[in-house]
């Protein structure tokens, strides 16, 4: 029999704020979020299919939750999340690029939309250090203004969300 693990999450209410999770490896991981980024960027254009774009980034930031839980039950070494590190950031890009339509959906971000997911998964993915697997370790601090969220953030901001602010 398999082992589950049990992760505290905050998105996951319906059953008492606990996520349950069987360990896979960073490289399976690692190639679903590869894959599912593929799907992103080939979808982000004028002509992409919505739905499947709102799957997408639904499926990104599950295994964001995934990537968090792997890397707190794991004695991976830090070097060891570079691919996946990469990856993530790809999807960070991808969502800010100008060409592709995930920036343009944050002009409304209300409830159950394709801005709103965008924001939801930029958020997941930044509470999870996706970008920056590094930030986790407590002695990296100085390290900060040297990570990609730090040096990338105003892409966020630029966002036409925050363009009253």
């Amino acid at each position: 029999c398999e082992s589950w693990l049990r992760c505290p999450s905050s998105s996951n209410e319906l059953h008492g704020g606990v996520l349950y999770f069987h360990p896979s490896s960073l490289n399976d991981l690692h190639l679903l979020v590869s894959t599912v980024a593929d799907l992103l960027e080939a979808n982000g254009g004028p002509s992409g299919n919505q739905t499947l774009q709102g799957w997408a980034m639904l499926a990104l930031s599950r295994l964001a939750e995934s990537f968090a839980a792997i890397h707190s039950n794991a004695s991976c070494k830090i070097a060891e999340y570079d691919a996946i590190s990469e990856t993530w950031r790809r999807v960070w890009r991808a969502l800010v690029r100008t060409d592709l339509r995930y920036r343009v959906y944050t002009k409304v971000s209300t409830t159950n939309s394709l801005g709103e997911l965008v924001l939801a998964l930029l958020k997941k993915m930044v509470d999870m250090r996706c970008t920056d697997p590094q930030m986790l370790l407590q002695d990296v601090f100085p390290a900060k203004r040297r990570s990609f969220m730090y040096e990338n953030q105003h892409q966020v901001w630029a966002l036409p969300t925050f363009g009253d602010i």
